[in-house]
């Protein structure tokens, strides 16, 4: 199970000297319901990621696999939405039990973190993007 993967059919939409574009088609759980067109909660999107070069040649519209560690599918949901909630609730306690400010204060405190934490993951990006990688697969 440590070497679990996870695998999306997508298409080639353009080929960069960095890499790879594949669209992939990104479904949720309610889309393969019988009703879902009619109750408007299936939710179809299309994704971007981007692939490092493969060694063989590629076009554009060509069907392709990809697939990444499961573990990288963690870490990133642990990066975009457990931590910024554990530190929005830290500063939330520690100005209200600390520093004995009002609930307003505190408040906006947890708030005004939020855009500070995604500056930090804004500035380094480029060590998520080398940790976080997909590879194409056929």
């Amino acid at each position: 199970m440590a070497n679990s993967t996870i695998k999306h059919s997508g298409i080639v939409s353009k080929l960069t000297p960095q890499g790879v574009e594949v669209n992939i088609a990104v479904s949720s759980a309610c889309a393969g319901c019988h009703a879902g067109s009619s109750c408007g909660m299936a939710d179809n999107k299309a994704r971007v990621i981007q692939v490092s070069r493969p060694h063989r040649r590629l076009s554009v519209g060509e069907q392709v696999e990809i697939e990444g560690a499961q573990s990288t599918g963690l870490g990133a949901v642990f990066f975009a939405y457990i931590l910024p909630f554990l530190i929005t609730m830290l500063t939330l306690i520690l100005s209200l039990a600390l520093f004995h400010t009002n609930e307003l204060r505190a408040g906006l405190y947890a708030l005004l973190v939020l855009p500070l934490y995604y500056l930090v993951l804004y500035l380094f990006r480029g060590k998520f993007e080398k940790k976080y990688t997909f590879r194409i697969v056929s």
